[in-house]
């Protein structure tokens, strides 16, 4: 396999590894808040804004990747399709990405604003409210090495059109049109755990909203 459709591959590994994480973190909030004595309704919202935050990564990735992919499911059309090889080598899916992403300081001002003050109020165990304080402290730090891993992918995605494009620039077309088809399943298996994540998201929030016992509105 050609070094940058290795690069991709290894893109939807990375990939595949920080949807599990937030996933992860989501899952393990909607447990702790479920458990919660009385949930006021503030924090109930702003949980329910934590998880759209969350999920907008998954979906924003998800978005770029399925451009990418519907344009180079045929690889010897995407290679003979200049204005098509030159949209995909150019910004135009980090861009996408790195706009409709999740971002750290978003959960962080949620968290800050709302949901501290009220940990010792909610949880009857200190164990809990720390498994709490430690996730978000770990979302809130992590737009260098969680959310920005996910806008890397879609540079990925360029470089590997790039590439292609400088090969059937210097004749290489065969080699190009190889170098998409390897890139193809790899992209494909990421779309579909993005799609998985996207929908255990949706599940987590609709799950969280039934089990939190929310405070009656004095």
């Amino acid at each position: 396999m050609p070094d940058s459709a290795k690069e991709i591959a290894e893109a939807a590994e990375i990939t595949v590894r920080v949807i599990k994480d937030l996933v992860a973190s989501a899952k393990q909030l909607q447990w702790l808040f479920a458990k919660a004595i009385s949930m006021p309704r503030l924090a109930l919202l702003d949980l329910e804004k934590i998880f759209a935050e969350i999920d907008k990564s998954l979906m924003a990735v998800d978005e770029a990747t399925k451009i990418f992919f519907d344009a180079i499911q045929n690889p010897i059309e995407f290679i003979d399709h200049d204005s098509l090889l030159h949209e995909m080598s150019g910004t135009g899916l980090p861009s996408l990405v790195e706009s409709k992403r999740g971002h750290c300081h978003e959960i962080g001002q949620i968290y800050h604003r709302y949901l501290n003050g009220i940990l010792s109020r909610v949880f009857q165990d200190d164990a809990d409210r720390q498994r709490v304080k430690s996730i978000f402290d770990s979302l809130n730090n992590a737009d260098g090495d969680v959310f920005s891993l996910l806008t890397s992918a879609a540079m990925k995605m360029r470089d590997l059109a790039r590439e292609a494009y400088r090969l059937k620039i210097l004749g290489k077309r065969q080699e190009a049109i190889d170098l998409i088809r390897d890139a193809a399943l790899p992209l494909l298996d990421m779309r579909d755990k993005l799609n998985d994540a996207s929908i255990t998201m949706r599940q987590i929030s609709i799950e969280f909203i039934k089990e939190a016992r929310v405070a009656p509105v004095s």
